[in-house]
């Protein structure tokens, strides 16, 4: 099971993640953090991030082969029998990451043809979250009972499952800046923002199964099935899909502010508003089920049996039927809005800041009636760039979202997310800068970045 999950509010942009809002200390990543800055810099400049290729083994920090066992142990509680055997399956998750260039930026003054003006284009990787899973020789043995007359029959239904999942959910953001002094001490500026998104699910589950009874089996899957009246359109395929393909896009823009005291202090402010953006494309779902099995009692919280012997047909114990799942040709995903308040000081070699954002919107998806994500409410970050050595630290209070859901009533509320990256960084030479960044919280992220001035 492979997973990576990555967006722009937990990991920031470029290299200044935690000294975001004003003037000092800032580069041209401030195209996203606050336009504004950008026209305190006088010089072109060039920014590269780089995410290489990584892979971590999550059991070292997290118990998810325990969590399965568990999972497994809660579910088969009520139908366990003493001589009930369960042999667990054995999960393996890597959080990985591809490795791409995920934010490209170039910024240039302009002074031939607007004094104190800066422009700038730029390219980032707003949202990336990509799941591969593989599961093979998944199996399992179901037992039920049946009053013919006198006698009691035995149904046995043995099955084996084969599963490949593969998720990517990307959004990429291309932007234009343009800043302006308007006092040797205040700018203002703004970017626009164009955004391209796209989902992708493809999960394919090959279902092999056999029901016995009296001595007899009967295969699934099986064309040649006597029992199985395929002319009248009869079927015993298990198999079950679903493909998903979605495609959207949107605009934003932000509009900041920027004072600077002294050579010491500056004070940054910004709005960013992110539209709703509307995804169009396709969704097919192809799930077949026997008639007996209850699958409200598989996952939701029915006190029907699992397996009802009264819906078995004897003399067809391998029939299916499709289900009508629904379906959608429509996602609406919502990127957070906010406004943000910092100050940055500068004393000697060390830069820092703090940082107060109040967010306004949500960070959710919503298809088929349901809406899941989070709340953002609030956001405190500090941050210190000692030369060398960069320290980022932060939290962010959000409200978990689960509309449309069985529980729905169970939402967390004023959940506390911290935020910790550690970077260091130097220059090699004039015009060059290289710094490496790792965000430890809430998910792990490394990234390179080279900053070039000239």
């Amino acid at each position: 099971m492979d997973f990576s999950f990555r967006t722009d509010l937990f990991c920031g942009i470029g290299s200044k993640v935690h000294l975001g809002s004003g003037s000092m200390g800032s580069d041209a990543s401030s195209i996203f953090w606050n336009p504004a800055a950008l026209a305190f810099k006088n010089n072109r400049q060039v920014l590269l991030t780089f995410l290489p290729r990584l892979s971590l083994y999550v059991a070292n920090w997290y118990d998810i082969p325990g969590e399965v066992q568990s999972t497994i142990d809660n579910a088969i509680a009520d139908y366990r029998l003493d001589d009930t055997e369960v042999v667990y399956p054995t999960v393996t998750p890597v959080l990985y990451h591809r490795g791409s260039i995920n934010t490209g930026i170039i910024t240039t003054p302009i002074h031939k043809w607007g004094k104190n003006t800066v422009i700038g284009f730029g390219y980032s990787r707003a949202l990336e979250m990509q799941f591969h899973l593989i599961g093979n020789g998944l199996s399992s043995l179901l037992e039920t009972r049946k009053e013919v007359g006198t006698q009691t029959m035995v149904v046995k239904f043995r099955n084996q499952i084969d599963m490949n999942i593969e998720m990517r959910s990307t959004i990429n953001r291309f932007s234009f800046a343009a800043a302006k002094k308007w006092l040797p001490q205040f700018a203002i500026g703004i970017t626009i923002d164009r955004y391209f998104g796209e989902v992708y699910f493809n999960g394919k589950f090959m279902i092999d199964g056999i029901m016995e009874t009296a001595g007899s089996e009967f295969a699934f899957n099986d064309p040649y099935d006597q029992h199985i009246n395929f002319e009248e359109g009869e079927q015993n395929t298990l198999n079950q899909s679903i493909f998903t393909s979605f495609k959207g896009k949107g605009w934003g823009f932000k509009i900041g502010a920027d004072y600077k005291l002294n050579k010491y202090i500056s004070f940054g402010s910004m709005i960013e508003i992110v539209p709703s953006m509307s995804f169009k494309g396709q969704m097919d779902v192809n799930q077949n089920i026997i008639p007996a099995l209850n699958g409200d009692a598989l996952v939701g919280d029915s006190d029907e049996e699992i397996m009802d012997p009264a819906k078995l047909d004897l003399a067809k114990l391998t029939l299916t039927v499709p289900y009508d799942n629904p379906t959608d040709d429509m996602l609406k995903i919502r990127l957070p809005s906010s406004f943000n308040l910092g100050i940055n000081y500068r004393w000697r070699f060390m830069t820092g800041s703090l940082n107060w954002t109040s967010y306004f919107s949500e960070f959710s998806y919503e298809t088929l009636g349901t809406s899941r994500g989070a709340k953002l409410k609030w956001a405190l970050k500090k941050g210190f760039d000692l030369k060398y050595i960069q320290v980022g630290l932060g939290i962010i209070a959000l409200d978990e979202i689960c509309k449309g859901t069985d529980n729905d009533g169970d939402a967390a509320i004023n959940i506390i997310i911290p935020q910790l990256s550690l970077g260091t960084g130097f220059s090699i030479n004039r015009f060059t800068r290289t710094e490496t960044l790792a965000f430890l919280a809430p998910t792990p992220v490394f990234k390179q970045v080279l900053l070039f001035t000239f």
